[in-house]
């Protein structure tokens, strides 16, 4: 066998199990971030007439990216989104992991 060839046959299985892993890898980035999912916060926060403050302090900024990330990585955004198209404001606080934070925003209006 030529030395071009067995260096390929060498290498190979290490390209293939790195682009394996960065395949991978950019999957689970993108489904961290969100980008296939809805962010139904807005409507949940409508829903239950939860206002955010205007001016946005920090505080309350800070809090409302974490419900955002919380809602990207919700488990039950496809049950979310149902309620949703129901026109139900009860019995979310069963499922929602923003319930405090809708709260905190419903008592503070």
């Amino acid at each position: 066998m030529s030395p071009l060839l067995s260096t390929i046959a060498l290498y190979a299985p290490l390209v293939l199990i790195g682009v394996l892993a960065l395949s991978i890898s950019v999957v689970m980035w993108r489904r961290a971030l969100g980008y296939d999912r809805p962010i139904l916060l807005g409507s949940m926060l409508r829903r239950q007439g939860a206002v955010l403050p205007d001016p946005l302090t920090q505080a309350v900024g800070y809090d409302y990216a974490i419900a955002v990330r919380r809602c990207l990585n919700c488990g039950v955004s496809a049950s979310c989104a149902k309620w949703l198209e129901q026109d139900k404001r009860e019995v979310y606080e069963e499922f929602c992991p923003n319930t405090g934070f809708i709260e905190r925003l419903k008592n503070s209006a």
